[in-house]
């Protein structure tokens, strides 16, 4: 069932249905399995979403309306989680500046 975009911000299969969101979780569940990775929920990748997009520096505002939230604020607060790699990367940035070599 290929999906087209209807003006609404829905989409909508060729017979101009919409498509259920048990739709994209059963075929996201199927693509799990597919590969070989463990069950986790879809809400899940959008977490993963938020935090690499600001590990690559991709600034808030633009990630935010991404994301169809109010404000920045909200996805720093709820989405935006920074990884111990990511924090050792950005404590030897600090310490290269106080100390380069």
């Amino acid at each position: 069932m290929k999906a087209i975009e209807h003006g609404s911000g829905f989409l909508i299969n060729r017979k101009g249905k919409f498509i259920e969101p048990t739709v994209y979780a059963r075929r996201y569940k199927a693509i799990l399995k597919e590969i070989g990775v463990r069950d986790v929920k879809f809400h899940t990748t959008r977490h993963t979403f938020a935090t690499r997009a600001l590990e690559i520096g991709m600034d808030i505002k633009t990630l935010s309306e991404i994301l169809g939230h109010a404000s920045p604020t909200v996805t720093l607060n709820i989405y935006a989680h920074s990884l111990p790699e990511h924090k050792a990367k950005e404590m030897d940035r600090l310490g290269k500046m106080y100390n380069p070599s």
